[in-house]
């Protein structure tokens, strides 16, 4: 009654509303919160909550399920590329080791070949020179002299001191190349190696008349040098 009496005061009282306000005064905490959640509102909150729920659970499944099929997919695709790499790697490691060997075997085949072959051509150039004629020798020793006298002849001049005739000096005047000591050498040089090859030559009755050639090849010191000729 005091109640009724107290809301009356500010205003018109609805009967039924204040019943339940003076029922609530009277619920526990554990009551209020089960009335609560009973109400209309919380079930529709409730309801529409658990409905995201149950959709995000269903989308969450469905891309479970894609990324577990993709990481299968991608998981044997990586076995097999693996797979035809490492296979790859073995091929190549055997393939180089045959080529090692390939290579270590034509190695010592040409090492044995030029052994052999060097040694039949030295064998066969000794006797050809221990056979050839007497008269390449005396000619060989013949022209290793001429050289060492040839190296002690000194240089020959190439041009002459005039008088100038506006300045009254002694000038020199450079003429043309002349054959000098080191041209004759070194073409001493070139006669003995000439001389050398005719040892080995099969045929020999035309040395004498070769050796001559070489002779008369000879440029001789302080004649004009010919670039023709040289």
């Amino acid at each position: 009654m005091i109640l009724i009496h107290e809301a009356g005061r500010f205003g018109p009282v609805d009967l039924q509303q204040l019943k339940r306000a003076y029922a609530m005064s009277f619920m526990t905490k554990d009551k209020l919160l089960d009335a609560l959640l009973s109400s209309p509102a919380a079930k529709a909150v409730a309801e529409k909550h658990a409905s995201e729920i149950a959709g995000r659970r269903t989308e969450l499944a469905e891309k479970l399920k894609a990324l577990e099929k993709e990481a299968s997919e991608t998981f044997l695709r990586g076995e097999k590329a693996q797979a035809a790499a490492y296979n790859a790697v073995l091929g190549a490691e055997k393939a180089y080791r045959e080529a090692k060997e390939r290579l270590a075997k034509l190695l010592a085949e040409r090492s044995a070949e030029s052994w052999r072959l060097g040694h039949a051509i030295e064998g066969c150039e000794a006797e050809l020179r221990e056979t050839a004629s007497p008269a390449i020798g005396d000619f060989i020793l013949e022209m290793r002299e001429l050289h060492d006298e040839t190296l002690k002849v000194l240089n020959v001049p190439e041009g002459i001191a005039v008088r100038n005739r506006n300045t009254g000096r002694m000038v020199y005047e450079r003429g043309p190349r002349r054959i000098q000591p080191a041209d004759r050498a070194q073409a001493i040089r070139e006669v003995i190696a000439k001389a050398e090859a005719l040892k080995l030559e099969a045929k020999q009755d035309n040395v004498a008349n070769a050796l001559s050639a070489l002779r008369q090849s000879l440029p001789v010191i302080g004649e004009i040098y010919d670039k023709t000729s040289h």
